[in-house]
């Protein structure tokens, strides 16, 4: 494990790599905080987690807190017993994750604060943003995420409307993650 923490985002998409690519093995992490994380991963999927004193659920809830991170992994070791109250790969993955991460299947897109130039709200709203929104949504208020993608991004036809409806529910903070998908 090198004594250089990296962005969490980056090692967010590292992990994202080693499930898609069904590997097996435990990573070893280490935070700014110096609290140290284990996910012990078995063929793509996390099968267990801890993070400080938390396990599971409680792991998953703390760690989307997390700024920088070093981190080992290690293919010769993956036992360990399943949690089975574990959530799929991909939802923990989501849960962890910073506020705002969105990854585009090539590389890792970090949400950042900015403000959006006219031309990009004038533009017709994607499948593929759409899915990003809702996935923000689910990240930003649990599943509350649902009825305001529901309510305000499912049937939109531009990025303003998405944006004037979704103020009126966000704070701004969540609207920051909000505008950074929409750039």
């Amino acid at each position: 494990m090198s004594a250089d923490k990296i962005d969490y985002s980056k090692f967010i998409y590292y992990l994202e790599q080693l499930c898609d690519a069904g590997v097996s093995g435990t990573l070893y992490m280490t935070c700014e905080q110096n609290h140290s994380a284990r996910m012990v991963i078995a063929a793509g999927k996390v099968i267990f987690i801890s993070y400080s004193n938390r396990k599971g659920n409680d792991a998953i809830a703390a760690m989307p807190t997390i700024d920088k991170i070093s981190y080992r992994f290690d293919t010769s070791n993956s036992a360990a017993v399943v949690d089975s109250s574990l959530p799929p790969t991909a939802v923990i993955i989501r849960n962890i994750a910073p506020i705002g991460y969105i990854s585009d299947g090539q590389g890792m897109v970090e949400a950042t604060a900015g403000e959006m130039s006219p031309a990009v709200v004038s533009q017709a709203l994607p499948i593929h943003i759409k899915k990003q929104l809702n996935n923000l949504l689910l990240d930003l208020v649990g599943p509350m995420g649902d009825f305001l993608y529901a309510d305000y991004v499912e049937n939109a036809t531009s990025k303003e409307e998405v944006v004037v409806n979704l103020a009126k529910e966000l704070s701004i903070s969540e609207m920051n993650a909000i505008h950074a998908i929409l750039r």
